[in-house]
């Protein structure tokens, strides 16, 4: 895991503020750079990583669900930590180093 950023947005008159997260981490073989942005989250957990772990990059699960109510929920387990997300969409984005 390299980052995780959470832009809460701005709201407008009546609207709330539109949630969007870009988790960004180095790939497995530290060639590139995988970065997910989940675009109208509307629920969150992100829970024990460490900004001294090294080995947190190291994918044990991964799930992704389509909820009755057309959220897509992303659940990923990594060795430094996990996150649950459920957001309107979620977009994946390779980038070769």
């Amino acid at each position: 895991m390299e980052s995780i950023k959470i832009d809460s947005g701005i709201g407008t008159n009546n609207e709330l503020p539109v949630l969007t997260i870009q988790v960004s981490l180095m790939g497995n073989m530290r060639d590139g750079r995988v970065e997910l942005t989940y675009r109208g989250v509307h629920s969150y957990s992100i829970e024990g990583f460490a900004p001294d772990d090294t080995t947190g990059n190291t994918w044990i699960e991964d799930a992704l669900d389509l909820r009755k109510t057309n959220l897509l929920k992303h659940k990923v387990t990594l060795t430094g930590g996990n996150w649950s997300i459920e957001a309107d969409d979620v977009e994946y984005k390779w980038e070769p180093l």
